[in-house]
C-alpha cells in the first residue's frame, strides 16, 4: 500500500494535470466504474478507477466524453494501470465516443492514461 501511494505521489509530482489540471466527468456506461479527465494547456490525463469488487472487460464498457480539451490525432499512453490497447477518436468537440481504452479493467484498480496530441 505504501508504495502504490508513492507511485501515485510520484505521478502526481511529474504531471501538472494532476496538480493543477480542470476536472471533466467522463460517461462510461458501466456503474462500476468512475471515470474523468484532468487537463491543462500542455496535457490531458484520463483517470479510470474501478471500486467493484468485479473486473470489467472491454465488451462491458465504453466511455464518452462529449465536449473536451483534445486536439487533432490523439496517443494513449499508460503511466499507472494495464497497457492500453488503442487511442480515442477526437470528435469536433475535443472530446471522444466510445473509446475502449482498456481490454479488462480489474476488480478495484486505478488506471491513469495520458493523451497526448500529435
Amino acid at each position: 500500500l505504501l508504495n502504490h501511494y508513492r507511485t501515485l505521489i510520484h505521478l502526481r509530482n511529474e504531471h501538472e494535470a494532476l496538480r493543477v489540471g480542470e476536472w471533466l466527468l467522463v460517461e462510461a456506461n458501466s456503474g462500476r466504474l468512475y471515470t474523468f479527465v484532468r487537463y491543462t494547456d500542455n496535457e490531458t490525463i484520463l483517470i479510470i478507477i474501478n471500486l467493484n469488487r468485479n473486473g470489467v472487460t472491454a465488451d462491458d464498457y465504453s466511455l464518452e466524453l462529449a465536449e473536451g480539451p483534445l486536439t487533432g490525432a490523439v496517443t494513449a499512453v499508460s503511466l499507472l494501470g494495464n497497457p492500453v490497447q488503442g487511442d480515442p477518436e477526437v470528435n469536433g468537440s475535443g472530446g471522444f465516443t466510445s473509446y475502449v481504452p482498456l481490454a479488462e479493467i480489474p476488480a478495484q484498480s486505478v488506471h491513469v492514461i495520458q493523451l497526448s496530441s500529435q
